[in-house]
């Protein structure tokens, strides 16, 4: 191996933070900004231990829910938290140092030079693109590839999971929505009491990071949603250790190499 792949983490809940990730600590961890603000002194104590951490800013935010949603920012930023990926160009003239989420679509150099041109830190390529258009961008800064994790599909607006259950019960346990194959896909709770639609197959690419660094790609999310604690430490622990033979998992390789059409 003669690269050294540079590897963020985002988790959905505190508790998927392991142990493996205080030894060989994550070039930035991103949470989701309600789980920094419920869990305060922990986030602390993750900033104390020399993590760099970064507030998931939610993707959708009305005006209805500004102000609750500009107090918890204020909340990060009076525990110690300076950085925050945004999925959304209204969000980047936050008070944070900026990174950009997949969901900017970011798809070529000119959308890359804009962000580029609005002082973002890094961003994360779209998933949507192929190995070759990554390939042919102008890097103008650092840029990041999902290439672990259960990829969202589609957001809802109105809670799916009361629509299906009758309640909201996220906080119990994770629903799944079946297709005609019985494949599950889980839905996943967001700010506002909205839900991501994840994918049935988790997105694996770990044999594959020389085909991304090749092409100027910095650094490589692992994006951990509905995983356990004991899940998430052997997937984490597999990048570090780049041992490609520890995982048995039912993957896709996403549209990195077949595209969208």
């Amino acid at each position: 191996m003669n690269f050294k792949p540079k590897f963020t983490v985002e988790v959905t809940k505190i508790s998927q933070i392991t142990d493996s990730m205080y030894i060989d600590k994550p070039l930035m961890l991103y949470i989701p900004l309600s789980e920094i603000v419920a869990n305060q002194n922990f986030v602390r104590d993750l900033i104390a231990d020399g993590f760099n951490i970064c507030v998931k800013v939610p993707k959708i935010v009305t005006d209805n829910e500004f102000h609750s949603f500009k107090s918890m920012l204020d909340t990060c930023k009076k525990i110690g938290i300076e950085n925050a990926l945004v999925s959304n160009i209204g969000f980047m003239d936050l008070d944070f140092n900026i990174y950009g989420d997949y969901s900017l679509n970011i798809y070529n150099s000119l959308a890359l030079d804009t962000v580029c041109q609005n002082n973002m830190k890094c961003q994360t390529l779209s998933f949507e693109l192929k190995s070759s258009q990554i390939r042919d961008i102008s890097k103008c800064m650092d840029t990041e590839l999902l290439i672990y994790g259960y990829l969202p599909l589609m957001i809802f607006e109105n809670c799916a999971i009361k629509n299906r259950t009758g309640s909201c019960t996220c906080k119990q346990s994770v629903t799944y929505l079946n297709d005609r194959k019985n494949e599950k896909f889980a839905l996943l709770p967001e700010f506002g009491c909205r839900n991501t639609l994840l994918n049935s197959k988790p997105l694996y690419l770990l044999d594959k990071l020389s085909d991304f660094t090749s092409i100027g790609v910095k650094n490589f999310r692992l994006y951990f949603t509905t995983e356990d604690t004991k899940t998430v430490d052997k997937i984490y622990t597999a990048h570090i250790k780049n041992d490609k033979n520890s995982l048995n998992l039912d993957f896709t390789r996403g549209l990195y190499y077949r595209g969208t059409l």
